[in-house]
């Protein structure tokens, strides 16, 4: 019976220790992130896909703004960024004009803030037909989606 008592007490004194090491890595509960994250799909109005950054200069010298990320050494050039088909619709309408193809794109993004703020320039989208508004409410959207997503402000 001492040999179990002895052998019992070993065991839970080791759980309790490995525990508290376990969780004492999880002190700063800020920096951890759900494994699931929830997210909306958005239309990304991609202009091009190009080998270098010389590249991408030369074919966007009409456009007032753009964003571009870096994918297995591709720079994938973006111009506009909605919710709404319809909204997507009317920014590569605009650019067409300007001469520019497009590619719908749909990318999942997960910031709260950014959602929010894409909302309320889609309700200004959808309003208007003038493309100079559409141009600048599109520079204002992808201004803050590299604030709040591509350089991680949110947080």
């Amino acid at each position: 019976m001492k040999k179990y008592l002895l052998t019992i007490v070993l065991a839970l004194i080791t759980g309790i220790l490995l525990s508290k090491v376990f969780f004492n890595q999880y002190s700063d509960k800020k920096s951890l992130k759900t494994v699931f994250e929830k997210g909306e799909t958005l239309y990304f109005a991609r202009q091009g896909i190009y080998s270098s950054l010389d590249s991408v200069k030369e074919h966007t010298i009409k456009m007032s703004y753009y964003i571009y990320r870096v994918v297995d050494d591709k720079y994938y050039v973006y111009y506009g960024i909605t919710k709404d088909l319809d909204n997507y619709e009317k920014i590569a309408g605009n650019m067409k004009e300007l001469g520019y193809d497009n590619y719908r794109e749909e990318i999942v993004v997960s910031s709260k803030s950014f959602l929010e703020t894409l909302e309320q320039y889609d309700m200004l989208l959808r309003e208007t037909t003038d493309n100079s508004i559409v141009n600048a409410i599109c520079n204002q959207v992808l201004t803050s989606y590299e604030e709040l997503v591509l350089n991680g402000s949110e947080n």
